[in-house]
């Protein structure tokens, strides 16, 4: 049998586990080598008695998380374990979560529930429902109040309103309250991201991660939790994972992980790379100006891609670009809307160029201060009266990197 993806990896993990001489003390090798965000090794995990694992569940609003842990101590007690895997680095999946004037935001973007951190921020929204329900409703639903904070921090759809739910009486009660969770307090809910990282780069105290790329959790009021569970937030890599399960001589896991994945983690090299061209690498003003530029050139969308901000208007056409490079910021429009040659006295001509983004050209600038991108943003704004409109089928490009 062979698997493919992260499905497939998490599916042979699975297989391995179950198929393990000492399946207990395979799942606490697997949470003691999760790195926790406060440093220290829950207590309980020396006292796992039994351990459940479900595969990728269906938690209809909540999203289906790619395996849940259902753990019983000596004493009793339950533990709940979110554990979200992704082939890439936690920096390639990551989504802001912030408010950006000109552009989509939080749960709006194209993809962000589907980001590691859009996630894990269901995952805890869920365990936040669950601890509400009582064994006998039809539903899982979290409070309205949970889901009025994020309909206002992370826009959230009012469609959900009065808030998220799980309905599906098989997996509700079938699972669930099979396995004794309902009313499970949220403090003993945990949450782990198995990502393509080196140890030192966990993304919770990651540099390259910066705090509205983290997972959000919020009270009932609004107010910021995350900080406050680092006991109860975990990380682990594929390196930490192949190590503490023995996964090196797995052969339908070894088959399933190079499909995605050619090394169990990165060089610290790919960092140095990567955080060259990601947005985080210069000024949040920069990014606020191109927003202004947004705006200006009347643009419908803002889309946020891997490697690039890209500038829609009502036709999907990209009419903008900004892109981060090495040591600087590319800020350009579609050659055929602006003529440079129109914005005298604001732009030095010599520092103009052409970039070709997927065979499409944009002329603009290489800017590496806040006052070299706004005195180019608002030669551009002093040239842009009403946009033509684009041409038949001009190829579009998909992404940036």
């Amino acid at each position: 049998m062979f698997w493919y993806g992260e499905r497939g990896i998490i599916n042979a993990v699975v297989a391995h586990l179950s198929t393990s001489g000492d399946f207990v003390g395979a799942v606490r090798n697997l949470l003691t080598a999760t790195r926790w965000g406060n440093g220290n090794q829950p207590s309980w995990i020396e006292d796992l008695s039994d351990a459940h694992l479900i595969v990728e569940v269906g938690l209809a609003d909540f999203g289906d998380p790619d395996l849940l842990i259902a753990c019983r101590t000596g004493s009793g007690m339950i533990h709940l374990v979110f554990l979200e895997a992704k082939a890439q680095s936690y920096t390639d999946s990551m989504q802001q979560t912030s408010r950006l004037r000109a552009a989509k935001r939080g749960m709006e973007q194209d993809g962000f529930n589907s980001s590691i951190n859009g996630q894990l921020t269901l995952k805890y929204r869920f365990a936040n429902a669950l601890s509400l329900w009582d064994g006998r409703a039809a539903a899982i639903c979290e409070s309205r109040s949970l889901f009025e904070a994020y309909r206002v921090q992370l826009n959230d759809s009012p469609k959900k309103s009065p808030g998220r739910s799980l309905a599906k009486s098989s997996i509700v009660t079938g699972i669930f309250g099979r396995l004794g969770l309902a009313g499970l307090p949220e403090e003993n809910c945990h949450y782990v991201a198995l990502t393509w990282d080196c140890e030192s780069k966990a993304f919770f105290n990651s540099p390259d991660v910066p705090s509205d790329y983290l997972p959000v959790f919020l009270g009932a009021a609004g107010e910021e939790r995350f900080s406050t569970m680092l006991d109860r937030i975990g990380w682990i890599g594929y390196r930490q994972l192949e190590d503490a399960l023995g996964l090196s001589n797995a052969t339908e896991y070894k088959a399933a992980f190079t499909t995605m994945l050619d090394s169990t983690e990165p060089p610290l090299s790919f960092y140095a790379e990567k955080r060259q061209g990601r947005w985080e690498s210069f000024p949040n003003e920069i990014i606020e100006l191109g927003e202004d530029l947004a705006i200006a050139l009347g643009t419908a969308r803002v889309q946020r891609l891997a490697g690039s901000y890209s500038m829609k208007d009502e036709n999907n056409q990209t009419v903008g670009k900004i892109i981060p490079n090495k040591d600087s910021v590319f800020i350009g429009v579609r050659e055929k809307y602006t003529p440079f040659s129109d914005a005298r006295g604001w732009i030095d001509q010599a520092q103009v160029r052409r970039k070709r983004v997927q065979r499409v050209d944009f002329i603009g600038m290489d800017v590496k201060s806040v006052s070299e991108a706004a005195r180019l943003i608002n030669g551009i704004k002093t040239v842009i009266a009403v946009l033509p409109e684009p041409a038949e089928g001009v190829p579009e490009e998909t992404d940036v990197s």
